[in-house]
């Protein structure tokens, strides 16, 4: 922990929002979620338990983050301790989520084994058969065979010291038939230090503010432990994305469902700053000739080789084939003004499709 504090700086996520889902939490925040995990279909997955001496841990709270466009995700906390009761509409919804999350077709990156969750059935929010069912992926694993692959062990001497720059498992001290611990992935991979000194906290005293009336110095503790639960699962999603696990996921995935646009996240930073690019179509070129003195972020929506705005243009009547593929897309775009370099969605988003 020392090692890393003082080298490398704090972890830094990408933007995110954060939910809390207890029996506070309001129907129209749950059914929001919902849709955004049914039109989503990369997750991150990871739970956490208060210890108790001489007894098997608690199981406190589950850490699910929602990934969507252009680095930004939802973190949902759900206080299983916190719970509404079971014969309520809000509880449903809760394990209505879990049955969409857990669709086969999805990917759900966990540090380690998805076996964790086995403890957490016994809230019933959701089955053994779900969870064994889901294309859960080991990213523990992954990474362990990544950092073979690409540090080979190298016998090459610093120009100004007598040490080996060799970065192989051997060098760092990583046993090879150890798995690689969440702080030293971020640390070696994105050099950043991942705070871990709140692993053994109070997850189940209730994280959300709103849940009780707390004086300043209990708001701060518990906004101290969210945050640190929540970096367990935006640290995953960084790893995913530095080593090009999301980005190769994506192409397989388009190529084995239909043609779609696919273009990187250097491109579209291009379109945000250039006033000069060949517009892709009409409803572009318009958008952009009233784009004369802002700067605004463009969600690229994969639309059947076609780039929509949703928020400024509205859709040619006769164009009824355009209409379809529009309410077929699988995310809905959220758009804000925002400083370059940052995805800046705060809030809902505009609107999301009823739920079936």
């Amino acid at each position: 922990e020392h090692e890393f504090a003082s080298r490398f700086p704090p972890f830094q996520p990408y933007h995110y929002q954060q939910y809390f889902f207890n029996y506070d939490t309001s129907e129209q925040t749950l059914q929001h979620l919902i849709e955004a995990v049914k039109n989503s279909t990369s997750f991150t997955l990871d739970t956490e338990s208060v210890c108790i001496p001489y007894q098997q841990n608690k199981p406190a709270l589950i850490q699910l983050q929602v990934i969507q466009e252009n680095l930004f995700s939802y973190i949902i906390l759900i206080e299983v301790c916190h719970l509404p009761y079971e014969n309520t509409e809000k509880f449903e919804l809760i394990r209505e989520l879990f049955g969409y999350l857990f669709d086969p077709n999805n990917d759900i990156y966990v540090w380690g084994s998805i076996d964790e969750f086995e403890k957490f059935m016994e809230r019933h929010l959701f089955s053994s058969n779900q969870i064994y069912r889901s294309n859960n992926i080991n990213s523990q694993d992954y990474f362990k065979n990544y950092w073979h692959d690409h540090h080979p062990h190298q016998l090459i001497l610093s120009s100004t010291t007598n040490d080996t720059s060799c970065t192989c498992e051997t060098c760092l001290g990583i046993q090879l038939n150890n798995p690689w611990s969440l702080q030293d992935a971020v640390g070696y991979l994105l050099n950043q230090w991942l705070d871990k000194r709140y692993t053994c906290s109070s997850f189940d005293i209730g994280l959300d503010p709103t849940l009780f009336h707390r004086n300043s110095n209990e708001i701060e503790h518990r906004n101290i432990i969210a945050t640190y639960a929540t970096n367990d699962c935006l640290a995953i999603h960084q790893i995913l994305v530095h080593t090009n696990v999301l980005n190769n996921e994506q192409q397989t995935r388009g190529s084995s469902q239909q043609p779609e646009l696919n273009v990187d996240l250097v491109h579209e930073l291009e379109i945000i700053i250039s006033n000069d690019l060949t517009p892709k179509n009409q409803h572009t070129s318009q958008q952009q000739s009233n784009q004369a003195t802002s700067v605004t972020t463009v969600l690229i929506q994969k639309t059947n080789n076609n780039i929509n705005d949703l928020e400024d243009i509205s859709l040619d009547d006769d164009n009824e084939q355009q209409h379809e593929s529009l309410n077929e897309q699988r995310r809905e775009p959220l758009t804000e003004e925002q400083p370059l370099g940052h995805v800046l969605n705060k809030g809902y988003p505009k609107k999301y499709p009823a739920t079936s």
